[in-house]
């Protein structure tokens, strides 16, 4: 099989890209294409053949990715890296200098399922396109082999009954790492056939996320985190700049999966907008996906990563006849089969504003509170606005005479967000050594700090008690410009340092 260097010197880049199907705009020979990846009004993907700065290679300006031969035909049909030189074998009638070497290893279980499935990959695009999604969105997963179709019924199992089966979307989960198929989710077209049991899945659960196309997500600047693999290709069909979305599979998910490949994205979270348990159920007020959105949020906090929850207040549907009031929307999925993918892609840009993630300052809080603060805090809270890595302050509400809407007055109070403040709590060494509670441990305070100069990756201090309100520590991580206020609201986010807190010995040894 020939090298990716052979490949290279062998290939004419504009010759590929007309056997790819790529749209040319007007110009001649100088004329770029239109991006593989989404609808765009003027071309956006470049090639470059012997060029003093880019030398020999292509970059689609939209995307902000380039490459070579191999990357252009993964970024226009998806795939792996063999599947890829596999094509540029097959298009160009290149030999294969050796046989590629046989499978070894027996395909488990759920490997031969995804492959029943993708056999039949077809027959999921009306099934999806009904949902809302694009047939972009749709391709690129079937170019990457995330998705197929699953029709098996069970012999034993009559229709109706739990574990009958029945047509389903399939959705394959690759292990990040190395691409192998770990697990394939079924989602049933008719959850009556299978006892009223919408979804199912085969192989692993625990620890392993779904992603439509796994490259653009190691590619893209930003990661919108969902719940679902329905509600990730809904992200998708938005076609967001530099954007990927990442399906959890699961609320049980937030402290399996490791996140740590996020470092240096912006992570909005977005988990369903579930309604508070009513009076009588065990957990009476609470609502996983929210609390879920709160554990994420912690989880990728302490990891350094830069996280937003989107804003979901004012996810309403439309009014319906007889109804008093309207019905918060649920999902992804369900805002886009209502609105459409324009509106969606608003909605996910909508961030809340809140000082502390999740906990809301008005009167659209549903459900228990993340943290309790006593009403002379929650009296200010409202006050502090935030940006991922700006923050403001509200001085004043303006009142308009002719038509009675208040107006607030805004002010800059500093430039960064703080993202966490957690207390640490650190047992000294005579108490590791002798296992006897420690009566009075060394307390810190781990600070996690969002600001423009480093990205998404936060900044993380440690403070000690006393320097906790010194405005010239906080002044370290940027610009003040009200220090009264910006002291107020520290001592508000006090109230939130056991969310995240952490017990520490100290401790050296030689073993």
């Amino acid at each position: 099989m020939a090298s990716i260097d052979e490949l290279k010197q062998r290939i004419d880049l504009h010759d590929l890209a007309d056997r790819l199907g790529l749209k040319r705009g007007r110009g001649g020979d100088k004329a770029l294409y239109h991006s593989p990846q989404h609808e765009d009004k003027s071309p956006s993907l470049s090639i470059y053949v012997n060029h003093p700065k880019h030398g020999t290679g292509w970059r689609d300006h939209s995307a902000n990715v380039g490459g070579s031969c191999v990357d252009l035909v993964m970024h226009a049909r998806g795939g792996t890296i063999a599947d890829a030189i596999r094509y540029l074998h097959e298009a160009y009638a290149i030999p294969f200098d050796r046989p590629a070497p046989a499978e070894r290893r027996e395909k488990s279980t759920v490997e031969f399922i995804a492959d029943r499935c993708y056999a039949e990959r077809d027959r999921a695009r009306d099934y999806l396109a009904g949902r809302g999604i694009s047939d972009a969105a749709i391709d690129a997963a079937l170019n990457a082999k995330t998705l197929g179709f699953n029709d098996w019924t069970s012999s034993r199992v009559q229709a109706g009954e739990v574990g009958h089966g029945g047509p389903a979307a399939a959705f394959i989960v690759r292990a990040p790492d190395d691409g192998r198929v770990v697990a394939v989710d079924t989602r049933y077209l008719d959850p009556a056939l299978n006892g009223g049991v919408k979804t199912q899945t085969q192989g692993e659960k625990s620890g392993y996320f779904w992603t439509a196309v796994p490259r653009k997500l190691e590619e893209a600047m930003r990661v919108i985190v969902v719940e679902s693999a329905i509600n990730a290709l809904s992200v998708d069909t938005c076609a967001l700049p530099e954007t990927a979305a990442l399906a959890l599979r699961g609320l049980a998910n937030v402290d399996a999966i490791d996140f740590s490949f996020l470092r240096g994205k912006q992570v909005v979270i977005c988990l369903d907008n579930d309604e508070p348990f009513p009076d009588g159920h065990p957990r009476a007020g609470h609502r996983p996906g929210p609390e879920g959105m709160w554990a994420l949020y912690e989880r990728l906090t302490s990891l350094d990563i830069s996280a937003v929850l989107v804003d979901q207040a004012e996810w309403l549907a439309e009014r319906s006849e007889g109804e008093s009031a309207r019905k918060p929307i649920n999902d992804v999925n369900d805002y886009l089969q209502l609105f459409g993918a324009p509106a969606l892609a608003r909605a996910l840009e909508q961030f809340e504003p809140w000082l502390i993630a999740g906990m809301a300052g008005d009167a659209t809080r549903r459900g228990r509170s993340r943290i309790y603060l006593p009403s002379h805090d929650f009296a200010q809270y409202w006050r502090f606005r935030v940006r991922p890595d700006f923050t403001s302050y509200i001085t004043k509400m303006e009142r308009n005479d002719e038509s009675g809407v208040e107006t607030p007055v805004t002010t800059d109070l500093c430039g960064f967000r703080i993202a966490s403040i957690s207390r640490v709590s650190v047992a000294s060494a005579t108490s590791t050594m002798t296992g006897d509670t420690d009566q009075a441990p060394t307390v810190y305070f781990g600070v996690s700090v969002q600001a423009p100069r480093h990205g998404a990756e936060l900044i993380r201090r440690v403070m000690f008690d006393d320097q906790l309100h010194n405005v010239d520590q906080w002044g370290k991580f940027g610009p003040i410009w009200a220090p009264a206020p910006f002291k107020r609201m520290v001592n508000i986010l006090e109230r939130g340092a056991n969310l995240g807190a952490r017990q520490a010995a100290n401790f050296v040894g030689l073993a």
